[in-house]
């Protein structure tokens, strides 16, 4: 909060408000309308704010030495279909949050996939390589990229279907017999 002050202005508003009080005075000896005691009664609020305008600057660098003083957050994101809902879109949502200026110990993304979709935690697997690289080089150099090879993986991925292979990340999706879209066992993962 910085005070800005002009000797000019401050001038001005003491001559504004001598002739603000004299036009005062000579309307409560000659009250005839009361409409322009309202309207002295506003000006007087406007004026009031303009003897001491202040400007709010904000130091961005000062939080970040702030870190223990932040609270940890738990943020979920949310996906029923993956056709109502196309997964670049989730992916897209859950790597911005991950791009947050806030202390990555501090901070924590849950994603609910209520359709148990295979397309969509291939997404959320790719989302996870490809933020490994992105976040660190984004929070370091402050820098906007191309994703164009992380979405056409995503949007390829969602246009064919996939089989889950039994390997690897894959392999909760392969345990359970048949995975319905609303009819399913909880997969964390």
């Amino acid at each position: 909060k910085i005070s800005c002050k002009s000797t000019i202005k401050r001038a001005l508003s003491l001559i504004i408000l001598f002739l603000y009080i004299c036009l005062i005075c000579y309307r409560i000896h000659s009250l005839e309308d009361h409409g322009t005691i309202w309207w002295f009664a506003l000006f007087s609020l406007n004026v009031s704010n303009n003897w001491n305008p202040v400007k709010y600057i904000t130091y961005p660098e000062h939080l970040l030495n702030r870190f223990d003083d932040l609270p940890q957050v738990d943020i979920s994101v949310t996906t029923t279909d993956p056709v109502l809902e196309p997964p670049i879109i989730t992916m897209n949502t859950v790597l911005s949050l991950l791009a947050l200026e806030y202390p990555t110990n501090k901070v924590a993304c849950y994603v609910s996939d209520d359709a148990a979709s295979c397309i969509t935690f291939y997404s959320l697997v790719e989302a996870a390589k490809f933020g490994k690289l992105w976040v660190p080089y984004y929070k370091k150099y402050n820098v906007q990229i191309e994703y164009e090879t992380f979405a056409t993986k995503v949007e390829a991925a969602a246009q064919n279907p996939i089989t889950c292979n039994a390997t690897g990340e894959f392999a909760t999706f392969s345990k359970i017999s048949k995975i319905e879209r609303r009819n399913h066992p909880s997969i964390v993962k």
